[in-house]
């Protein structure tokens, strides 16, 4: 019963997480990569918690080298992610994501050789359907013009390639974690994520960038705390 629980409040912080960011990409002028350095950054502080609080494991060689594979991996899905919310909206971009696990099918093989099993292709043939189901008015003009129709804009588009990253990223941490533990894995990743993203911001857009959290602290700050309870849970 407690991972119903956790599963219930991981879908509830991830709704915040977009509500905010998407409020915090709506204000004039913030740049969709600061918004995404500050889900990165300020999740840090909350995943530190449980990785210093339990034990903290061998970090491993394979380890490391996993965590230099996926870190840029992960750096690229989520300016992309930002990129997306800041140019479509929430109810046609979010539900893209979900399509992780049908491309999950294709590299799962390749990277633990896991197979999906027929209750598993069930659930990803569920969530395409829920996909369709977003542009049906447009199947009128074909059986696959709901798909079309999402393709056709950009934010959808944007998040149909972070599901198809995080395909790859998702057996990647599955390998960390086992060269490490859950939670310090995450903390690690994240460490590693706001280094990266800080220097590729400050490189790409200058200091200047960051005058504009004036503007947006608290929804940044709601950014962060709901990411990384979300990664907690």
């Amino acid at each position: 019963m407690y991972w119903l629980c956790f599963a219930l409040a991981t879908a509830f912080f991830e709704a915040l997480k977009d509500i905010f960011s998407k409020r915090g990409l709506a204000s004039k002028g913030i740049d969709p990569l600061l918004v995404a350095w500050a889900l990165i950054v300020l999740s840090v502080p909350v995943m530190a918690i449980p990785a210093f609080t339990h034990p903290i494991p061998s970090f491993d060689l394979i380890a490391r080298m996993t965590l230099g594979i996926t870190a840029p991996l992960h750096l690229i899905t989520w300016f992309l992610y930002m990129r997306a919310l800041s140019v479509s909206d929430l109810s046609e971009c979010v539900p893209m994501v979900m399509l992780t696990p049908l491309f999950m099918l294709i590299t799962g093989p390749f990277f633990v050789d896991e197979v999906a099993t027929r209750l598993g292709i069930l659930g990803i043939l569920f969530i395409v359907s829920g996909s369709y189901v977003l542009n049906v008015a447009q199947a009128s003009k074909g059986l696959f013009a709901p798909f079309a129709a999402l393709l056709v804009k950009k934010g959808p588009r944007l998040m149909l390639v972070v599901a198809a990253i995080w395909s790859v990223t998702a057996y990647l941490d599955k390998i960390g974690i086992a060269h490490s533990s859950a939670w310090f894995w995450g903390f690690s990743l994240y460490a590693a994520l706001a280094l990266l993203m800080t220097l590729v911001l400050i490189a790409v857009k200058g200091r200047e960038v960051f005058n504009q959290l004036t503007d947006v602290r608290r929804p940044l700050m709601m950014i962060g705390l709901s990411n990384g309870l979300s990664m907690v849970c």
